[in-house]
């Protein structure tokens, strides 16, 4: 299993069944972000990030928790544009994680 995933439990047949709602649901909310981002909600954005990271503790995906935190940080600051550029890291984390989810359910 790839070392995104510090959840023990991923290996559990459950927790299985719950990844591909787990994947659609950040996706959603990733494309939401994308939106708010670009449109200067920056209270929508924060709020969407909070979801994106409780989901992502949940499957102890801590890469993940790690990268709405700098995307949430670089919001809280007023850096936009460090925001825009973290985005595209966040985009690209969240497809390696489908990947990598795809291959141990």
């Amino acid at each position: 299993m790839s070392n995104h995933f510090n959840n023990p439990r991923l290996n559990s047949d459950e927790l299985r069944q719950l990844i591909p709602v787990f994947m659609s649901e950040i996706k959603e909310d990733f494309t939401k972000l994308e939106v708010a981002l670009l449109a200067g909600e920056y209270e929508f954005c924060l709020e969407i990030l909070h979801k994106i990271k409780g989901s992502a503790l949940s499957f102890g995906i801590t890469v993940l928790v790690d990268k709405t935190q700098d995307l949430r940080g670089f919001i809280h600051t007023g850096e936009y544009d460090c925001a825009l550029n973290e985005r595209l890291k966040l985009r690209f984390l969240i497809q390696e994680l489908s990947e990598e989810l795809k291959k141990i359910t």
